[in-house]
């Protein structure tokens, strides 16, 4: 029994994190605010119009003539509400709003705000110098305390937030490469209500919160054969992060509470990606760009979990049955006037797991992604955006979720299941 609760709490854990960095089933957080949030990340790899390329394809920097920085100020909506099947066992009812800090009986949700900083410095036409900054942000989930999951999750949060530096050189007219790291910072807490059946008294509750550092890289390669004509190819490293704690365990029965009385450590990889991207201009105002990539989220998937005690210390692995995702774009920009650019951009992602083995956790699915955005250029050294992406991310179905007496039987699916993004964007040339 007390591995079948740890089990439970390793699971909700993955899950959670990988909200942090993936709001959409299996894929990678490409929502950074830039200009690029117009064409639904499309040409990432390859576009290279704006210092955020430091992290999206590092040798893209060689195209900027000039030391610009790119800075983001933007607004996350999510929309996310949870319908109980007949399938469901245990008592409660619909899942709150899963995207709001504050359990809410509707499905609007309360703004996440978040930025982002990306500086590229100019040693010389053929050598430049880069970092980026992207802001964490609240990403989570907040059921309620009454809802009939609330033995799997009440609630979890996960604010991250990431340094990459980075490098590109220019090797020949059309082959450009770059290279660069990342710090990375992530606290993360979980809340879980704890069934007393055992001893006949009402639900507890088990928290655990922990924060770490992990660490890796990205590197890139961008191909020009002509000057109408790029292609990028970049690669994210995995990064591996570590939480240990020793949950915080309130109202629980004498039973429950012998048996929680351990320190847990759960150890998980986020997953290493690959992108490539391609722009071409078909005439001086109109451009189409697209993507394909993949996610190594089976490896994800698997978290290592110690329980250990003064006296004693157990490990295994939770196996949450993820496997790998691929991910396309196709995107448009059209210059309207000499100062303004139009973007749009659609998106795919399949999803990384079944609805045979979904949890309320990461209640995503395959996803598409519609973006659009309008940049002004101000001046010759200034430019300034507006952009807006529309997330759907399926129903989430989960068709059977069965973990024993303590936790139920959970079934069901989402009605809405939306992010929204809103960003302002700046890029200044110096």
């Amino acid at each position: 029994m007390f591995w079948h609760v740890v089990w439970m709490l390793s699971v909700a854990f993955w899950a959670s994190l990988a909200a942090s960095v993936a709001w959409a089933g299996g894929v990678f957080l490409y929502e950074l605010g830039t200009p690029d949030l117009g064409t639904a990340a499309a040409g990432r790899a390859a576009l290279a119009q704006d210092a955020s390329t430091v992290i999206g394809n590092p040798a893209g920097m060689t195209r900027l003539d000039r030391s610009e920085l790119t800075t983001t100020l933007y607004s996350i909506f999510p929309s996310i509400q949870f319908d109980r099947g007949r399938g469901t066992t245990a008592s409660g009812g619909d899942g709150f709003n899963g995207g709001t800090s504050i359990p809410s009986s509707g499905v609007a949700s309360i703004p996440i705000p978040a930025g982002g900083f990306f500086y590229v410095h100019s040693l010389s036409p053929d050598l430049k110098l880069g970092v980026g900054v992207g802001s964490g942000f609240g990403a989570g989930m907040n059921y309620g305390k009454e809802w009939a999951g609330r033995y799997y999750i009440q609630k979890t949060q996960l604010f991250t937030t990431t340094l990459n530096p980075g490098f590109a050189y220019r090797i020949n007219p059309w082959l450009s490469v770059g290279a660069g790291f990342s710090v990375n910072y992530a606290l993360f807490s979980y809340t879980t209500a704890l069934n007393n059946i055992m001893d006949r008294l009402p639900d507890g509750r088990l928290k655990f919160k922990d924060d770490d550092f992990g660490f890796g890289g990205n590197a890139g390669v961008l191909i020009e054969p002509t000057a109408q004509t790029r292609f990028g190819l970049t690669y994210r490293s995995p990064v591996d992060f570590s939480y240990k704690d020793k949950p915080k365990v309130t109202n629980a029965g004498p039973g429950l509470s012998r048996l929680l009385n351990k320190k847990i450590q759960m150890d998980q990889t986020a997953p290493q990606t690959v992108m490539l991207s391609g722009y071409h201009a078909l005439t001086d105002r109109w451009a189409v760009m697209g993507n394909f990539g993949w996610q190594n989220w089976e490896d994800f998937g698997n978290v290592d979990v110690t329980i250990s005690s003064d006296t004693s210390s157990k490990s295994g692995t939770a196996d949450a049955h993820f496997h790998d995702t691929w991910h396309g774009a196709i995107g448009t920009q059209y210059r309207i006037g000499v100062p303004w650019l139009l973007s749009m951009g659609f998106a795919y992602d399949s999803s990384p797991v079944s609805k045979f083995h979904r949890t309320p956790s990461m209640p995503l699915d395959e996803t598409f992604r519609f973006g659009t955005g309008l940049r002004y250029d101000w001046s010759e050294d200034t430019t300034i955006g507006l952009a807006y992406e529309f997330l759907q991310a399926g129903d989430g179905e989960i068709a059977h979720l069965e973990r024993g007496p303590l936790g139920g039987a959970l079934q069901g699916d989402y009605s809405s299941n939306l992010v929204h993004f809103v960003a302002f964007n700046m890029t200044q040339k110096f």
